[in-house]
């Protein structure tokens, strides 16, 4: 049976340390609302994190109380360590509809591993068309679905650039991805900047070979020409040429299932669809094999059909055709991806089974080692209203 106490009451039986309530009872209110012991603690550890990392906030987040509606706790499926910052500049006293400019809804995303702290704005749209109800009622259980990126936002575009975000440059000496908290299902780019044009490969990140020990990705080549998994090293030389500049990518807010991921990159590497498909400026939209490794990732991971290279290619050469292809709806877009992925020809069963088997190997020999407070799941959605000290600086 849950057992749930005031915070004053567990700082009382010494369940909480005397700093540890100071500091909540300085920033919140809702001091005496009932919680679990392991989300008070939780809650605590979230407000070190933010204190300490908010140089690295964007410069219009919200800081100060006045700026601060409420913050919501919440463990979706991709991740335990998540809030949703509501801010409303307007009077809080008055109306509390999110109907006007002086509103904003933020995510923060807190990946303990490797003490990297994410923070997306939703659109402005998003806050203009919901009521504050809906967010509460709904969103949280929407960023717990199968798309937790259509939640936020249904425009190809916007959600790309939303996921922009959290992006790291890596040596390009790297042969060991762990050692700079790369995760399986990452894309990882990289870049030959001594080429005119600089030309770059785009991978998944898949783990680790459990007998080998070599590192996997994910990949579709000119050369071989197919869809295929192989050595991280063998990626870091592509083409023969070495590369001057290595690149993460990884969505902050996930655009489909882990799951899901590893089954459609088992589906491709175990097709004959992706055997002499490489288009390295691929003009017709029509066949999602064709493309090339760009393409290729932006499928498996973000469920759509994009490359900034064949892109540009496309804006260059017919405007029109460009337009319409990315202004088309991202959960349509996602739906169709799914659909190309379900429907490749197998070259077959035992090869497709031995390709899943492989993959969930590669990723599960990825573990990071993470302190039990941030392994811990929220009991339940956890909202705080701020307190008239409340700073996250």
């Amino acid at each position: 049976m849950t057992i749930k106490k005031s915070i004053n009451e567990w700082y009382n039986q010494g369940a909480l340390s005397k700093w540890e309530w100071e500091d909540l009872d300085e920033m919140w209110n809702h001091i005496d609302k009932e919680f679990e012991l392991e989300d008070v603690k939780k809650v605590f550890n979230c407000l070190q994190v933010a204190k300490r990392k908010s140089g690295s906030f964007p410069a219009e987040f919200p800081r100060e109380r006045e700026a601060i509606d409420s913050v919501i706790f919440f463990s979706p499926w991709w991740n335990n360590n998540c809030a949703i910052v509501i801010s409303d500049k307007s009077d809080r006293y008055g109306s509390r509809d999110l109907s006007t400019p002086t509103a904003s809804i933020w995510i923060v995303v807190y990946y303990p591993e490797e003490d990297n702290l994410q923070v997306v704005k939703f659109p402005e749209d998003f806050v203009f068309d919901r009521a504050l109800r809906k967010v509460y009622h709904s969103l949280l259980n929407e960023l717990n679905e199968d798309n937790p990126i259509c939640s936020v936002t249904n425009d190809l575009i916007q959600s790309i650039i939303m996921n922009h975000e959290d992006v790291k440059e890596l040596p390009v000496s790297l042969s060991n991805p762990t050692s700079y908290y790369i995760k399986p299902l990452d894309i990882i780019e990289v870049v030959n900047g001594d080429s005119i044009p600089p030309i770059s490969h785009a991978v998944v990140y898949l783990g680790k070979d459990k007998n080998g020990g070599e590192h996997k990705v994910a990949q579709v080549t000119r050369n071989p020409n197919k869809a295929w998994i192989g050595n991280w090293e063998d990626m870091l030389g592509f083409k023969g040429k070495n590369s001057t500049l290595i690149r993460r990518y990884r969505p902050t807010i996930p655009h489909k299932r882990s799951e899901l991921i590893k089954e459609q990159i088992a589906r491709a590497v175990s097709s004959t669809n992706y055997v002499g498909a490489y288009s390295a400026l691929s003009k017709s939209d029509s066949d999602c094999t064709k493309g090339n490794c760009q393409n290729f990732v932006s499928r498996c991971v973000l469920g759509i059909n994009c490359s900034s290279q064949g892109d540009l290619w496309r804006f260059r050469h017919n405007y029109d055709m460009f337009e319409k292809e990315l202004n088309r709806p991202l959960r349509d877009e996602i739906r169709k991806i799914d659909n190309h992925f379900n429907n490749l020809n197998i070259s077959s069963q035992n090869s497709l089974n031995n390709n899943r088997q492989l993959v969930n190997e590669y990723v599960a020999q990825i573990v990071y080692d993470i302190p039990p407070i941030w392994q811990h799941k929220w009991s339940e959605k956890v909202p705080m209203s701020a307190h008239a000290n409340c700073k996250l600086q």
